[in-house]
């Protein structure tokens, strides 16, 4: 049972055993698979580069060595040339580019040819291995230039793609929402990541686009910053304060803000101006839309705080909470940065519940609590292909999900953002970059109007799940060949070349 069932129904019934036990060590057990998945990633990377090391030392330094002869070297100089030297490494870059062009020139090896072998004989094997070896390079140069457009091309649009963050327009219909509150217009963005990816000009870009949306509410889901809270960090969060909407700007903490001594974040914005004046934090806490105040207008609104401060392995960092709808029911901002307690909370059965929660889990006990909204980040759609693979650990990575839990109201649903920024490289491969315009429906006048909220899976989806059918497969390339190597001793051959006389001879 997850958590947010756990908390509604414990007044009624105690939890399952199961779900305990699953709540209390998922982030173990998670760590535990994750280990293993880069412990055999790392161990077959090891094959692959002994693959690749082989085939570059039989194709491209040494061609003409016995294979038998060529094995037991390679596996000798991968453990003893770590990273390889001047040696290893321009004998490649000079094969690849071909900076040195000239003719082949065989060693003098007459001494080991056999007896009977004439002059004429040897020029024809010695023309036949060069014109074998031009073959290669030309090969070899056809195939340079072809990965260097393709590089080229793959990078400029993987940088353009990160630089201009596309707008998301959705139509979400949203249970138990009140006529008066029907075409509510959310801007929302997440994972700008200002400290280490971005900067100023970002931020005031992020401000800007929001800004011309003209919202009745605006959300900040989690990793608007990342680093420590600082006079240059503070700067570059300085645009944030022009944001505008009606109902107001609201910021929820990302698992960033909560590595990155959250505290200070948390005194940044409640008691900093112009921050405590311009963006309501919601850490556990709720407030109530009502598209500038018109009568019967009410949504309630839960900032959550972040998964991460169920800390590493258990181990909470100093200052981060856990995530409770519980406690958010029961706790709204107060003047000055406060937060107040009330024992009456508002009543999730009457009221259209949007939550806030950057990493998107546990949807399906935030739509068993009453959640007919959440709107979550983090995952950026996967950012590089095929890290896509990783993110099976979320509810969805990017675009709208419907999650049906038999509700009499209808269906919840769950957006996530691709992020407006992102993290590490400023590169996108199968996902992209954006911020969302949220209009939220009575699902009732949806109806009415033949609307249905677009669910399709996305490109950064499809990549996630074409990643779990290309991993074990690449699992398995990398195991055959290595298996049948330790089998039969790589024996591997190059094409034989006729004699004069009738009689083949191999070149390695």
């Amino acid at each position: 049972m997850s958590l947010a069932s756990m908390e509604i129904s414990s007044t009624e019934e105690p939890a399952s055993t199961g779900g305990s036990f699953w709540q209390h060590h998922r982030s173990t057990i998670l760590t535990v698979i994750l280990f293993v998945i880069l412990f055999a990633t790392g161990f077959f990377s090891a094959l692959v580069y002994m693959l690749i090391r082989y085939l570059w030392l039989r194709l491209v330094r040494d061609p003409f060595l016995s294979p038998t002869d060529n094995l037991p070297s390679v596996l000798w100089e991968m453990f003893t040339t770590c990273p390889p030297n001047s040696k290893r490494t321009w004998p490649t870059i000079f094969f690849l580019v071909n900076v040195a062009n000239e003719d082949n020139k065989s060693d003098d090896d007459d001494d080991n040819l056999q007896a009977d072998d004439d002059n004429n004989d040897i020029m024809e094997q010695e023309r036949e291995k060069a014109k074998y070896l031009d073959e290669n390079r030309r090969e070899a140069r056809q195939r340079l230039v072809l990965i260097a457009i393709f590089y080229a091309i793959w990078t400029g649009l993987s940088a353009y793609s990160a630089y201009n963050p596309k707008l998301v327009k959705l139509t979400i219909p949203v249970p138990k929402l009140p006529a008066a509150c029907d075409g509510y217009k959310l801007a929302m963005a997440s994972d700008l990541h200002l400290g280490s990816m971005s900067g100023v000009n970002e931020a005031k870009f992020m401000v800007q686009k929001l800004n011309d949306l003209e919202p009745d509410g605006i959300a900040l889901v989690g990793d608007v910053g990342d680093q420590t809270v600082n006079s240059v960090l503070k700067e570059k969060l300085a645009p944030l304060a022009d944001l505008k909407a009606e109902d107001g700007v609201f910021y929820t903490f990302g698992n960033h803000e909560n590595k990155q001594h959250v505290e200070d974040y948390r005194q940044l914005f409640r008691h900093e101006a112009p921050f405590k004046d311009k963006i309501v934090l919601l850490e556990n806490e709720h407030t109530i839309l009502s598209k500038g105040g018109m009568d019967g207008c009410q949504i309630l609104l839960l900032g959550m705080a972040d998964w991460s401060g169920f800390g590493t392995l258990r181990k909470r960092r100093e200052g981060q909470v856990e995530p409770s709808l519980t406690e958010a029911l029961h706790t709204t901002p107060g003047p000055d940065g406060t937060s107040i307690h009330v024992e009456e909370g508002p009543s999730v059965e009457d009221l259209p519940v949007i939550m806030m929660q950057h990493q998107p889990k546990n949807m399906t006990g935030a739509a068993e609590f009453g959640v007919g909204l959440q709107l979550s980040g983090h995952t950026h759609g996967g950012q590089l292909w095929p890290q896509h693979f990783v993110l099976f650990i979320y509810d969805a990575i990017s675009g709208l999900w419907e999650y049906d839990v038999g509700k009499k109201y209808g269906p919840s649903y769950l957006f996530v953002s691709e992020g407006i920024v992102g993290y590490g490289p400023r590169l996108r491969f199968l996902s992209k970059t954006d911020y969302a315009l949220l209009t939220l429906r009575s699902p009732a006048f949806m109806n009415a109007d033949g609307l249905e909220p677009d669910t399709h899976i996305t490109y950064a989806t499809m990549a996630m799940y074409f990643a779990w059918i290309v991993f074990p497969i690449s699992l398995l390339a990398c195991m055959v060949p290595c298996c049948c190597w330790a089998k039969s001793g790589c024996k591997t051959y190059q094409p034989t070349l006729g004699r004069s006389s009738g009689e083949g001879r191999q070149l390695v």
